[in-house]
């Protein structure tokens, strides 16, 4: 992946977990939430976020 496409994703996640009040072990599902937007989810894309 390239490094724009995981950074935008990064953020994306992080912005969804403080809009969620910043509960605890939701990351990898915030995650997968800005992978599945434009395009679906490529595993290698969702390890990265554990």
């Amino acid at each position: 992946m390239a490094f724009d496409e995981e950074e935008r994703i990064r953020i994306r996640a992080y912005q969804i977990w403080e809009e969620a009040g910043r509960p605890h072990g939701l990351d990898k599902q915030h995650w997968e939430q800005c992978c599945s937007g434009a395009r679906a989810c490529r595993p290698e894309t969702c390890r990265s976020a554990n």
